[in-house]
């Protein structure tokens, strides 16, 4: 997701920065013993009008919100 690189960019953080800033997501995925079953990519995403389904725009603006918590600044 080039919006995260970007986002990244923008928050100027340093590469020995990125683990103390991100602890909180690091040990929710860490917690979990087992990654969650995966789907199809058409599941997900609208090949035909390039886009995110609708549940999958909700799960990325969450993700988003969770990074958004740790710091990170969206453009």
């Amino acid at each position: 997701m080039i919006e995260a690189s970007d986002a990244a960019m923008g928050t100027r953080i340093k590469r020995d920065e990125v683990h103390q800033m991100f602890e909180p997501i690091i040990t929710k995925l860490m917690a979990k013993p087992t990654p969650e079953p995966g789907k199809l990519i058409t599941e997900c995403y609208d090949l035909q009008f390039h886009k995110p389904s609708s549940e999958f725009q909700k799960l990325i603006a969450r993700v988003k919100n969770e990074f958004e918590d740790c710091g990170l600044q969206w453009q």
